[in-house]
């Protein structure tokens, strides 16, 4: 199967992510050589609601995260999440971890600063999230 990347739909849902905080995450999934928006979750969703949505197959996910710091400034930041949980079939492993780099580099040039890998729901918790953000404040 030939990798074309993401398609429109999914530039364009990034976009509206990024400037105009329209979703709280956008769920990616490989269809046929192409990536495409599985789910984009409206900005009232919860991070709770994230998780429940994340299958046990590999998936990638772009996720706005809101965040207070210690001295209560109100921060947002985009994490690009790489999903591959233990369970997933090999081949779906071998075939996101082959195109985890080049999905990044297609939202941004440079692709998005702040990357997250979970294997497991017990790794991908709002505070290790958070951990990831404000040490990269530091």
């Amino acid at each position: 199967m030939s990798f074309r990347g993401l398609d429109a739909d999914a530039r364009a849902k990034y976009a509206e992510m990024k400037n105009k905080h329209a979703y709280r995450y956008i769920i990616l999934k490989v269809d046929g050589g192409v990536v495409r928006v599985e789910k984009a979750a409206p900005p009232s969703e919860t991070f709770p609601e994230f998780l429940n949505n994340l299958p046990l197959d590999c998936r990638w996910a772009v996720y706005d995260f809101d965040f207070t710091t210690k001295n209560g400034q109100k921060h947002s930041k985009l994490v690009f999440i790489i999903w591959s949980p233990d369970r997933a079939p090999s081949r779906s492993k071998m075939r996101y971890a082959s195109w985890n780099n080049v999905i990044n580099q297609q939202f941004e040039t440079g692709g998005l600063p702040l990357v997250f890998q979970a294997t497991d729901y017990d790794e991908i918790t709002h505070e290790a999230l958070l951990d990831k953000v404000t040490r990269r404040m530091v």
